[in-house]
């Protein structure tokens, strides 16, 4: 091992002008680590964790920046 931790993140490859994920503030290069402030490593993990939340907020890494977007 080269000594660095491998966390699994979802990474926005890319975003459409005008979609739902752009209208909500995401952009190519963000990195959602969470929702809700749970630890998510997958789109499934994701959708399931949002999915059973009447409020929901996604945490982002953005540069060095972490960010939290409000999905509803």
């Amino acid at each position: 091992s080269n000594g660095v931790s491998k966390v699994p993140v979802i990474l926005v490859t890319r975003v459409q002008p005008g979609s739902a994920a752009f209208r909500l503030g995401l952009r190519g290069g963000d990195v959602i680590i969470g929702a809700n402030r749970k630890r998510v490593g997958t789109v499934a993990e994701l959708v399931a964790l949002l999915r059973g939340s009447e409020h929901a907020v996604l945490n982002l890494l953005r540069g060095d920046f972490l960010l939290n977007i409000a999905v509803r």
